[in-house]
């Protein structure tokens, strides 16, 4: 599973986590449990949340902008909010 892939499944453990974790990042200021949500994801889209971290601020925004997109994340959002304390 992609981080893509899971975005597009906000129903489940693995995409609740990789939501909360991009928004997170997208936002500047949302909080989130990091050690939680990373553990939940498997080592896939774990690497590439990894890589995502370590861009700068601009390959950061160009490359979740991405990811929301393909997913139709930004679509989503109104329709499946984030909890970032639900597990």
């Amino acid at each position: 599973m992609t981080l893509i892939e899971l975005c597009r499944m906000p129903d489940t453990t693995e995409g609740h986590s990789a939501r909360v974790l991009l928004w997170s990042l997208w936002n500047h200021h949302r909080s989130c449990n990091l050690w939680t949500h990373v553990c939940s994801l498997s080592s896939q889209p774990r690497r590439e949340f990894g890589d995502i971290i370590a861009c700068t601020i601009e390959a950061r925004e160009a490359a979740i902008r991405a990811i929301f997109t393909k997913a139709g994340e930004f679509e989503r959002i109104d329709t499946h909010p984030i909890n970032s304390d639900q597990q």
